[in-house]
């Protein structure tokens, strides 16, 4: 077999990987003790942190997921190393492109994959971010939360109930991470998915089974009144649990 030249190597069997071969490249740019050989360490960290991102410009439309995964890897270590979280970010976005690349690959066609991915981000920075960890961050760091969730919950409400299983079973899921964390946008934002889900599936049973309309109608009749009859009695008694339940969740994050 004759040998192919190295620019023709490079530019076929390689092309995909360039960004990867970059990553490593720059590690070691990286890691160098240049100051002990008498050079400045800045100009070579510098060239480190942009030559894998110039090389995924270049070789974007041919990238390999697993590509994208090596370079993030690399700029983890870099915001590992140089105790500067934001390098994370660049690792984040490089992950959800190789997410969606394999989503793609494999004929994941549902959008609620891609949106999943986008929402689950959102929570990270919510999660991670050294600023919206201080107790002062504290409701950006619950709005961000209710960013993320509500993505991927309303996006399964929304568009996914054909299959209504599927934002139930999301739902349930933030409901029990809320409990379990003691997190409130997840409580939240998973109940309230959990409603709509519940309500929008019984307008639909009650206009394919005409039958159902009466049964739902006389339950929830049912329903207002014991209610309504036990509100004096118990009144004292739910204002003390309402309140206890809202000094309760005060506290969660």
């Amino acid at each position: 077999m004759q040998n192919l030249p190295i620019a023709t190597l490079w530019r076929s069997a390689l092309f995909p990987w360039q960004s990867a071969i970059a990553a490593i490249g720059s590690y070691f740019l990286f890691i160098l003790p240049w100051q002990k050989w008498g050079w400045n360490r800045t100009p070579w960290r510098n060239a480190a942190y942009a030559l894998p991102l110039i090389s995924l410009w270049l070789t974007w439309f041919a990238v390999y997921p697993i590509t994208l995964i090596i370079v993030a890897g690399f700029y983890l270590f870099v915001a590992k190393a140089t105790s500067t979280f934001r390098f994370s970010y660049v690792s984040l976005v490089l992950v959800d492109w190789a997410l969606w690349r394999w989503c793609l690959q494999f004929n994941l066609n549902n959008s609620l994959y891609y949106v999943t991915i986008l929402g689950l981000s959102i929570l990270y920075i919510a999660q991670f971010d050294p600023y919206l960890r201080l107790p002062a961050a504290k409701p950006q760091r619950h709005i961000l939360r209710i960013i993320g969730t509500s993505l991927i919950c309303g996006w399964a409400v929304v568009f996914n109930q054909d299959t209504a299983l599927v934002p139930v079973i999301i739902s349930f899921i933030a409901i029990f991470t809320g409990l379990g964390l003691q997190v409130r946008a997840f409580l939240y934002v998973g109940t309230i998915a959990f409603l709509l889900t519940v309500f929008y599936q019984s307008v639909v049973l009650s206009w394919e089974y005409s039958y159902l309309k009466w049964v739902i109608g006389l339950f929830t009749g049912i329903v207002i009144i014991y209610i309504a009859a036990n509100f004096e009695t118990q009144r004292d008694r739910l204002t003390l649990l309402i309140r206890s339940i809202g000094d309760e969740l005060a506290t969660w994050q």
